[in-house]
């Protein structure tokens, strides 16, 4: 009996967990716009690694797994060659026409968080489809996949780099303690419950410059009217978070103790008014289309009035005769 009123709340537990993750609460993410101009894009791109952010399976507190180095540099034009090739790698891999420029990037932090802001302009976006434009946007969800390292500091690989062998320790440890203190500690990815055993692999590899989560076809995202600038707006999220949750049990009920570090990103795309979303891109009108319908207009304008002028001429012979008759 009591095996049983143990297991069934270790099992409400479980599921008061689950429910709280879901409901995590994000006080920072990233913006990644991207403005559209017919074959042309800028991107500016700002994102923070976060650790404690506040969660509401710990009433709304958490503490860093542990804090992070002091981190500070600018790239930006020859200081920028160690990150320029790999930007302009990772977006052929989606787009093969596309080209980059204005490479920059910003780096800082302090003990929780990780700070960084990444700019460039893309051409070669461009391509005729009839009387049409296509803007590719494929590229939208490059990957950087190779860490890169400024004066020994980090941001794409940071959270392996400075946070894994602190990860590694706490998921080596037991998942439940046995009376008098009762501990149990369960790992989320994604807010989805993940064992022990699962975390250190699901973080390694993991940089911070991977967007495929805005993979989706632009149909999907959620589409918003700018009507003060003529411009329609795509938006949709990417990222990862990871939590820990330490359960101490006691007879007189249950606390949560949570750690965790948030990578969030949300994405917007600028586009035209007249621009059209289609898949990997956006197809916009590139003038031939607006011609040729005033043509078609203005030619069948002349084509009504020449008819109109023509019938009234072959009525005027008739009228002129028909009236010599009345008159005879």
């Amino acid at each position: 009996m009591l095996t049983q009123d143990k297991s069934s709340r270790e099992a409400v537990i479980t599921v008061l967990l689950l429910l709280s993750m879901s409901t995590l609460i994000l006080d920072s993410h990233g913006e990644y716009v991207i403005k559209v101009s017919t074959g042309t894009a800028s991107v500016n791109l700002s994102g923070d690694l976060v650790q404690a952010v506040p969660n509401s399976a710990a009433n709304n507190t958490a503490d860093p797994f542990q804090s992070f180095p002091p981190i500070r540099f600018h790239l930006e034009n020859q200081n920028a060659s160690i990150l320029s090739p790999l930007v302009d790698s990772a977006i052929r891999k989606l787009s093969p026409g596309a080209t980059t420029k204005g490479v920059t990037m910003d780096a800082k932090s302090n003990s929780t968080r990780i700070h960084y802001d990444l700019t460039f302009q893309i051409n070669g976006l461009g391509s005729a489809h009839g009387i049409a434009e296509f803007t590719d946007l494929a590229w939208r969800s490059f990957v950087i996949q190779d860490d890169f390292k400024v004066n020994n500091q980090t941001v794409n690989g940071a959270l392996a780099d400075y946070l894994g062998k602190i990860i590694s320790f706490y998921a080596r440890a037991p998942e439940a303690t046995a009376p008098p203190l009762v501990q149990r500690r369960t790992w989320y990815w994604n807010d989805q419950r993940i064992e022990q055993n699962e975390v250190v692999p699901t973080i390694t590899g993991v940089m911070l410059l991977n967007f495929t989560g805005l993979s989706k076809p632009l149909e999907t995202w959620t589409a918003t009217i700018d009507p003060q600038h003529m411009l329609y707006k795509y938006r949709a999220s990417t990222g990862f978070n990871l939590t820990r949750i330490n359960a101490v049990i006691e007879p007189e009920g249950t606390t949560n103790l949570a750690q965790n570090v948030v990578h969030k990103v949300d994405a917007t795309i600028e586009v035209p008014w007249e621009a059209t979303p289609s898949g990997n891109g956006v197809i916009t009108d590139n003038g031939w289309g607006a011609s040729l319908m005033l043509t078609i207009i203005v030619s069948s304008g002349l084509i009504l009035a020449g008819s109109f002028v023509f019938e009234r001429r072959l009525r005027r012979p008739r009228n002129q005769i028909k009236d010599r008759r009345i008159n005879k």
